[in-house]
């Protein structure tokens, strides 16, 4: 099971390479930051939603850990991504949609594991 720090490390893996690849006007903005930011607390913000249970049984993937939710979060991404990216540039779209982004890191970083994702 990856543990919060690795989900950390993932979910600002790829803002920094977005940092490295882009050009200095995008990666030192201040938009940029906010987004990194926000997409490392979208990567922890499934094991706040559901924290650690050890009675019955030790484990901490329910509702927020689901399948179920992966792919609601999922469509609430591409549906963000494409009016930030065709319609609006709005900083908010921005911002919601690097939550949402660090938010299905974690869960498809849980889905590799051998307990996976519950259905639910």
């Amino acid at each position: 099971m990856p543990r919060r720090q690795e989900h950390a490390f993932v979910s600002l893996l790829i803002p920094l390479a977005i940092f490295f690849f882009a050009s200095a006007k995008i990666a030192y903005s201040l938009q940029f930051i906010i987004s990194s930011i926000l997409c490392v607390f979208g990567g922890l913000a499934p094991d706040i939603l559901d924290p650690m249970r050890i009675y019955p049984y030790y484990t901490h993937r329910a509702f927020f850990h689901s399948q179920r939710v992966l792919l609601v979060v999922g469509v609430i991404f591409a549906v963000v991504f494409i009016f930030w990216y065709f319609f609006i540039k709005s900083d908010i779209l921005l911002y919601f949609g690097s939550f949402i982004f660090g938010y299905i890191l974690h869960l498809l970083l849980d889905a590799r594991t051998k307990m996976g994702l519950p259905k639910k």
